[in-house]
């Protein structure tokens, strides 16, 4: 079962770098494609990111709300 985190915005003082490295880590992804998700979120767009475990997900949104994203799990739609 997969689970969706969706980073919908971003407040002032979000850590760039440290949100590319807590992406690629929780939801393994590459580094360019844990970087294109942080740009895409900085140039205004809402980023779905899919984790395959619902713990991690969890994790994942907290530690990019921790970091200034507006992130949170939502129901996926496949």
């Amino acid at each position: 079962m997969r689970s969706l985190v969706r980073i919908s915005a971003w407040r002032p003082g979000l850590e760039k770098v440290s949100m590319t490295l807590v992406v690629r880590r929780l939801a393994q992804l590459g580094l360019r494609d844990a970087k294109s998700v942080t740009d895409r979120v900085l140039d205004g767009e809402v980023v779905d990111v899919y984790v395959g475990d619902p713990r991690i997900a969890q994790e994942l949104a907290q530690e990019l709300q921790a970091l200034g994203a507006v992130a949170g799990i939502v129901d996926d739609p496949a």
